[in-house]
């Protein structure tokens, strides 16, 4: 019976075959099935003949071996796993962590390691990589061990966790202390800004109790937590004593604060923490220098003359209903943003009513002429050659220095307006009052005027020729405040300069925006080496002149004194010459450190007023008609280093003010660069001759 099944299942497989042969394409999904059909025992006989008598094609052997069985032949002969097994299976590149297509993508490559291989193959797998087993050693964990620990996959978890911290929003608050607060602010709120936009966060002050609110995805807010942590860390705090128990207002605190981006706090009379950064020392510095400059500015007004034509038909008391125009305070704006020590943003300026549409403004007299009238803040008759030779005599007398010069500097003297006004443009005088009136409100003021250094406009088509880089420090010694008489008070100074000699200009105007861009060309340029050193020690006094008539005002600085040898320098300054080694910003600020705040010095002390860095052009103007020199034109193009304020000065150097002929050249440069018109220096010239 069996022999019997047995030739039928040979017979209907061989027909079956033949069938195939002849229809491949309708049993083409069924030819890998039987073909992969080993029957050892069985022996197949030929197709039977007359089966399909039609078709004459061969019937294939079933069991003819094939690479598959050759192949699982080979693995099942192969007792041990290699690493190239499991290694074969690692895709080249995976996507981003954190996206669907990723998570797809690993739990694909689970899938496939789990159904090649067995857990005993997994675990040997583990041995040839060097790894631990996990703790669950099924299929899916031995597979998902050697995906994260041997290919570096992040894990599932992970990616989820990072698809969350991009798509979930969080907010999340920080409590701050005052100099926390302060210093993530920055300058302005610089800080905050930058790390609001480093971040893409935003960002909030609640002031009570005070704190930080960031609100963003998880992943950003958790990037800002990290980051708060080591800014807290970073946070450090220096104390400062002055030289002598000096009261310095909460105001000027806040503003050494904003510039300089660390927090001043006053602890008592005299003491002053600073809080800072570690990261910004520089903050710590430049507090430091701008504290002790503010906490010894000058208190001691200079004397103030001003100067009138007489022909104005309101010189002094004369009543308002007499004449149709007189003096006022007009709102002032400057090209250039106000000196740090300047409180309040909004300045008027003395000037006469309607004078700028006189068409006789050209012919008004001289400086010099006997038509002008000069008083002082009193509305006393004064003289300003009369006040100057008085200084230099008693200079000459007290001090025996051998060198005595006058310097006129150009400007405006502006009048803080009171903070009430502060968002208006209207005039704090109503209308034209005279000159005796607008004094005594300059006088009664609580805010006296100040000087704020201007470039003439006559010279700023010149061509600036034998420039010299300068770093200026300049010293003020604090008895100085005292000294002097109460109409000349005096300033004792050190000044030390490092210069180095410039290539002279072949073209080009002082235009203010070029200058800047050669001061910041310093910053990577070649460092230019120190080509001289000299140090001054002596006495300076100061006397202004407010023009309220003209474009200009004019400030005069006395000055004597005599150059120090290197070995009677202080021995802070020693300390730093020897830091600085060249004439850049770079080395300036490394140097920061060695900058000495206060100098001791024949049993006085001396506090730290200025540190600039200067591009000066020194020139000479000529009369043409007379044939004689107008005093030196000095203009300079300013760099404080601890504001990092610019501005431009311009002076004229007499260097000998009691020659008659030397103080009639000074006063016709003078009236020439603070005219309202560009006039030519022969015009002035007749002027002069005629006065």
């Amino acid at each position: 019976m069996s022999l019997i099944l047995r030739h039928s299942f040979e017979r209907a497989l061989c027909h079956c075959s033949s069938r195939c042969a002849i229809r491949p394409n309708a049993y083409s999904d069924l030819y890998p099935f039987w073909k992969t059909i080993s029957f050892s025992s069985l022996v197949l006989k030929e197709p039977c003949p007359g089966t399909n008598k039609a078709d004459k094609a061969p019937c294939p052997n079933v069991l003819e071996r094939n690479k598959l069985q050759e192949y699982l032949t080979l693995v099942a002969s192969s007792n041990e796993l290699t690493a190239e097994d499991i290694e074969c299976h690692k895709p080249a590149k995976h996507a981003p962590p954190g996206t669907a297509q990723y998570e797809h993508d690993y739990e694909k490559l689970v899938k496939t390691l789990s159904r090649s291989f067995t857990v005993k193959q997994l675990k040997d797998g583990h041995r040839l990589f060097g790894l631990e087993l996990p703790r669950k050693r099924t299929k899916r964990e031995l597979a998902i061990s050697i995906i994260e620990r041997q290919w570096r996959w992040p894990s599932l978890s992970e990616s989820l966790k990072q698809r969350r911290d991009r798509t979930e929003v969080i907010s999340q608050s920080f409590a701050l202390s005052k100099r926390e607060a302060f210093l993530l602010l920055g300058k302005d709120g610089s800080n905050l800004h930058k790390l609001s936009s480093k971040y893409d966060v935003q960002t909030s002050f609640v002031p009570n109790p005070l704190s930080l609110t960031v609100q963003g995805t998880r992943g950003q807010v958790g990037k800002v937590v990290r980051y708060m942590n080591a800014f807290k860390l970073d946070i450090s705090a220096d104390v400062l004593e002055l030289p002598t128990n000096q009261d310095v207002s909460l105001e000027l605190c806040q503003r050494v604060s904003r510039s300089s981006g660390a927090l001043v706090e006053s602890q008592e009379s005299g003491t002053f923490q600073i809080s800072y950064n570690t990261k910004d020392d520089r903050a710590r510095h430049i507090a430091k220098a701008l504290l002790m400059q503010g906490a010894y500015e000058p208190l001691r007004q200079s004397p103030l003359l001003t100067c009138i034509s007489k022909d104005n038909p309101l010189p002094l008391s004369m009543s308002i209903s007499e004449s149709s125009h007189g003096f006022s305070l007009y709102p002032f704006t400057l090209p250039r943003p106000l000196p740090w020590l300047v409180s309040n943003a909004r300045m008027s300026r003395a000037r006469d009513v309607g004078g700028w549409f006189d068409h006789n403004a050209m012919k008004k007299p001289t400086l010099l002429s006997r038509d002008n009238l000069t008083v002082d803040i009193s509305g006393q008759v004064d003289d300003i050659r009369k006040r100057v030779s008085a200084v230099i005599t008693d200079a000459l007398e007290s001090e025996k220095v051998s060198d005595v010069a006058v310097q006129a500097s150009f400007g405006h003297f502006l009048l803080p307006s009171p903070s009430t006004s502060f968002n208006t443009l209207t005039s704090p005088v109503a209308g034209g009052v005279p000159l005796a009136d607008l004094l005594n409100r300059i006088k009664e003021s609580d805010k006296q005027p100040r000087f704020i250094p201007s470039m003439p406009k006559q010279l700023l088509d010149s061509r600036p020729t034998s420039q010299r880089l300068i770093h200026r420090l300049v010293y003020h010694a604090i008895v100085s405040q005292s000294a002097g008489c109460a109409d000349h008070p005096r300033l004792d100074y050190i000044t030390l300069e490092f210069s180095h000699v410039m290539p002279t200009a072949s073209q080009g105007p002082w235009e203010e925006d070029d200058l800047i861009e050669r001061d910041d060309a310093l910053r990577e340029g070649e460092p230019l080496k120190i080509s001289e050193h000299n140090c001054w020690r002596g006495t300076k006094f100061h006397c202004d002149l407010m023009l309220p008539e003209r474009a200009k005002d004019l400030r005069f600085t006395i000055s004597g004194g005599f150059p120090m040898p290197n070995l009677q320098w202080p021995q802070e300054l020693r300390g730093y010459k020897e830091s600085l080694a060249e004439l850049s910003i770079s080395s300036l600020e490394a140097s920061r450190g060695a900058l000495p705040l206060t100098l001791f010095y024949k049993e006085a002390t001396f506090v730290l007023r200025s540190s600039v860095l200067v591009r000066q052009s020194n020139d000479q103007l000529l009369n043409t008609e007379g044939g004689s020199l107008f005093p030196s034109v000095v203009s300079e193009s300013i760099l404080d280093l601890n504001s990092n304020q610019r501005y431009i000065t311009c002076k004229l150097i007499c260097d000998d003010p009691l020659s008659d002929q030397s103080w009639r050249n000074l006063m016709l440069a003078c009236d020439w660069l603070t005219a309202h018109e560009k006039l030519d220096l022969q015009y002035n010239t007749h002027q002069l001759a005629q006065a």
